[in-house]
């Protein structure tokens, strides 16, 4: 069984409270980071992919909005000049649907009518990756042997922006048949979550929970909500990002991919995604503790997770690891979010009492890990580190295993639990797990 590593950092427990930030300063000294991987020759970035490119190009379209630069507007012109001759179709719809969404933000900023006939070519080339296999739904790729969240999150979005701003009903028909088929496929799962796919007999495959699947599904359902005036999509919506926000998340503050602390090149974009879609969700129907989610996690972008040039690294608890165009672009959206929200840092809470036995201890490194089993769950306590030490939590969902920085594991257990790492009688900063 695989195990999927998730690295977490100890963080300090002062907080500044009920300060006023300047998002806006913030926000615009990432895009001005972010711009600078842009490359004038391909209509690209540096140092990411293809569709990491029309997240990062979204990212600065955003800023633009905000904040009154004109880079974003710039940049799509170009990328479009140079590559809309191959209409932005590739392999992936997946990769197809990002561009659409980049696209139609375009439009909706600039009024410029060519992005939006790339958007819906987009979306009629997607429409061909629907078939009737398991009742429907669009292929991940053209080899037509996998379906996804994501590929078919971003065809529910897609139309139904295209619903809104076109006025076409066709859009919305798709819409609603996208979302309808995906709410009956069982990949929105029991505890909230989105696993990543189905199998091929047509069930979820219980795959990871990427932060990214839970962030464009409350797009669609923000929008699909706009264009029904039906609550219920909404109050799904509401399900899915209260999840999100406690599962994938330290101590329910601070983003945190299931890959971290190695996510390859994809997975550094993923947690922009997801502030994006918490970001329309709190518009639309906002939540006090929506704020609270994306400014904890813009001060702690800043705080924690920036270089002296305004870079960002994949861990937004810190530290910096390294710089490009995917990790930077994901950050900026979700200093765009703090800034959309304008919201103060609330007050750190209290630590949770709880009752805990000790289960037994081991060591790695000569350092002794405590194992408590406690009335919320499983609880990690880690004895003798210092502030910035990393400690690596291995998990499939069912068991996990603490470890320092070596390859060993000092021993599992079963059961759904909350990591807790506390320094001495400081409060614990948890991260919680569930199968």
């Amino acid at each position: 069984m695989r195990l999927i590593a998730v690295v977490l950092l100890l963080l300090s427990t002062a907080t500044p409270a009920s300060a006023a930030t300047n998002f806006s300063a913030w926000a615009r000294a990432g895009n001005t980071a972010l711009t600078q991987f842009y490359d004038d020759n391909t209509g690209l970035y540096r140092t990411t992919n293809w569709w990491n490119a029309a997240n990062a190009l979204n990212a600065e379209l955003d800023s633009d909005r905000l904040l009154g630069t004109r880079t974003g507007r710039a940049h799509a012109a170009t990328t479009h000049a140079k590559h809309s001759a191959g209409g932005f179709l590739n392999h992936y719809y997946d990769d197809e649907g990002w561009w659409a969404l980049t696209w139609i933000n375009a439009h909706e900023l600039t009024r410029d009518p060519r992005y939006l006939a790339t958007a819906r070519a987009i979306f009629k080339d997607i429409t061909g990756g629907w078939d009737s296999v398991c009742g429907g739904g669009v292929w991940w790729n053209r080899d037509r042997r996998y379906k996804n969240a994501i590929t078919n999150e971003l065809f529910t979005t897609i139309a139904a922006k295209l619903a809104r701003v076109t006025g076409e009903p066709e859009y919305r028909d798709w819409a609603v048949r996208g979302w309808n088929w995906f709410a009956a496929t069982g990949m929105l799962n029991r505890g909230g979550l989105i696993n990543d796919g189905l199998t091929p007999d047509c069930k979820s495959n219980v795959g990871a929970t990427w932060t990214y699947n839970q962030g464009v599904v409350l797009q669609a359902l923000v929008e699909l909500a706009a264009l029904t005036r039906d609550r219920a999509y909404l109050d799904t919506a509401h399900r899915i990002a209260s999840a999100a926000t406690r599962m994938l998340s330290v101590d329910q503050r601070v983003l945190l991919e299931p890959c971290e602390p190695s996510c390859g090149a994809d997975g550094p974009q993923f947690k922009g995604i997801f502030m994006r879609g918490l970001r329309d969700l709190h518009r639309a129907d906002g939540r006090a503790e929506y704020r609270a989610f994306i400014t904890h996690n813009a001060h702690s972008l800043w705080t924690r997770s920036r270089t002296s040039t305004n870079h960002f690294g994949l861990s937004w608890s810190g530290p910096h690891d390294t710089a490009d165009a995917a990790r930077q672009s994901s950050a900026q959206d979700a200093l765009n979010a703090a800034l959309v929200t304008g919201a103060l840092i609330p007050s750190p809470r209290p630590p949770r009492p709880t009752a805990c036995t000790e289960q037994g201890a081991a060591s790695a490194q000569g350092r002794v890990v405590s194992l408590l089993l406690c009335s919320t769950g499983f609880h990690g306590r880690v004895l003798g580190f210092q502030p910035g030490d990393q400690v690596y939590v291995s998990t499939d969902g069912l068991r996990y295993a603490m470890t320092t920085a070596s390859p060993s594991t000092p021993g599992g257990f079963w059961g759904r639990f909350r990591t807790c790492l506390r320094i001495g009688e400081a409060a614990p900063v948890c991260t919680p797990h569930s199968g």
